[in-house]
């Protein structure tokens, strides 16, 4: 039987050292991320991670894309959403 692995990350704003002062400040980012947790749920996906503004670092994304890469099997899927900015 096929397992559900997924990632949903919401980032409702930016570092802004790393943006020349900028914050890129969103409202509902995280609660899009949430809510595609409960769509996970709902599949009863067997592994769900979620990764919101302060904790969506680069070390924790990759080692959860990484995490599920070595788990999953042909014919597993990998469900990955993402709420923030786009550049």
């Amino acid at each position: 039987m096929a397992k559900g692995y997924s990632l949903h990350i919401g980032l409702n704003s930016v570092d802004p050292q790393h943006y020349s002062g900028w914050d890129g400040k969103l409202k509902a980012c995280e609660a899009d991320a949430l809510d595609m947790e409960k769509i996970s749920q709902a599949l009863n996906y067997s592994n769900i991670s979620t990764l919101l503004t302060a904790n969506a670092t680069l070390k924790n994304v990759t080692a959860e894309i990484k995490k599920a890469a070595e788990a999953l099997e042909s014919g597993d899927i990998f469900f990955l959403s993402y709420s923030g900015h786009g550049g």
